[in-house]
């Protein structure tokens, strides 16, 4: 190769030319270093020899990423250890420009925005405002004790209440893509959500649950004006002429096929049944012969105080924690009393219908 440049040290090996491929350095970082010389910025005459770098000093470049990497992880570690390496700097370097004074920036360390398509910084969650708590806070407004508000918030069921506040939810969602106060709505904003509900093919008592769920968390009076406009009277009576009930002028089955299928296999002998249609049966045949609600079946037990066994008869009684749709004392204290159906069979018709007995059955 050429001279070396002057300043430049004598000892570093020369480059080694290959035919078939490019010049490169060492891949070791340890062994590939860099000497930078100040250049003597008066020229070549006249003045002091120009200072070299210490050898051992100089600024080391890695040359392939793995080497980056590397030095990245324990290149401190090692320079600690070192006595002529030189440490890696823990604050960034930067280039000061003479036309600006940069001392007056602040720290390198302060946070920066993020940038488009990272992560949100964390926030904490805040959970939404339900239909209970809206009715506690309005209740709070009049003045009322928290004991007051807590009987006035037990007069409906749970059932109802979650009923109102899936209505509620939806009513919040509607409201904020309306951008519209769901604790302060007129009745055009009532009227337009309802109809919304009508395009949606919500049935007319849907639509009076609607409204029954929105008020129950304005003050009493703005309630009832609400509930009881013109307006919405009469948008709920066009929805019910619009879209009248259906009439089922004929049953949807037939009673006397069920019957008759519970007389033989698989629900007779009755002894040699399985659980499960045996369960099918006495489910059934209670059903029809005390023609009582849903929720009244499944409240009733099998403890010896609730199903007592008579010779012609059985007597329920429902669970004493359960809440009847009319909670009157006399619908709570009712009892459920099934008769037998042909107690003593003497015929063969007879006998198949003792197999419909309720009472054989529980």
């Amino acid at each position: 190769m050429g001279t070396p440049s002057r300043g430049v040290p004598s000892d570093i090996p020369p480059a080694r030319p290959a035919a078939d491929r490019h010049v490169r350095l060492p891949d070791k970082c340890q062994t590939a270093q860099v000497r930078v010389t100040l250049p003597d910025r008066r020229g070549r005459g006249g003045g002091r020899p120009q200072p070299r770098v210490a050898r051992r000093t100089g600024l080391r470049l890695p040359t392939s990423a793995s080497a980056a990497q590397a030095v990245g992880q324990d290149q401190e570690t090692k320079d600690q250890g070192d006595s002529g390496g030189a440490s890696v700097a823990k604050t960034p370097l930067v280039l000061r420009d003479p036309d600006y004074d940069i001392s007056q920036l602040g720290p390198t360390t302060a946070p920066r925005p993020p940038e488009s398509g990272s992560d949100p910084p964390p926030r904490p969650s805040v959970a939404e405002p339900s239909r209970l708590e809206a009715e506690r806070l309005m209740l709070r407004w009049c003045g009322y004790s928290t004991e007051v508000i807590e009987s006035i918030l037990a007069a409906r069921r749970p059932s109802t209440n979650r009923i109102y506040e899936a209505t509620f939810r939806s009513f919040k969602r509607w409201c904020k893509l309306k951008r519209v106060n769901f604790l302060d709505f007129s009745i055009p904003t009532l009227l337009q959500f309802l109809q919304d509900g009508i395009k949606k093919g919500l049935r007319p008592n849907t639509i009076r649950r609607q409204v029954a769920a929105i008020t129950s968390v304005l003050p009493h009076k703005k309630a009832s004006v609400m509930s009881s406009h013109p307006h919405v009277k009469r948008l709920l009576r066009g929805l019910s002429n619009r879209a009248p009930p259906t009439r089922h002028r004929f049953p949807t089955w037939n009673l006397h096929t069920v019957l008759k299928a519970l007389t033989v296999e698989p629900f007779e002998p009755i002894r040699k049944v399985s659980l499960r249609f045996l369960t099918l049966k006495v489910i059934f045949l209670t059903a029809i012969t005390s023609a009582r609600r849903v929720s009244e079946l499944g409240a009733l037990s099998v403890r010896k105080d609730l199903c007592i066994f008579r010779p012609d008869s059985v007597c329920l009684r429902p669970d004493p924690t359960f809440l009847p749709k009319v909670n009157s004392p006399f619908h709570v204290s009712q009892d459920i009393l099934l008769p037998s159906f042909c107690p003593n069979p003497q015929r063969d018709l007879e006998k198949c219908w003792h197999t419909l007995d309720v009472r054989r059955a529980l």
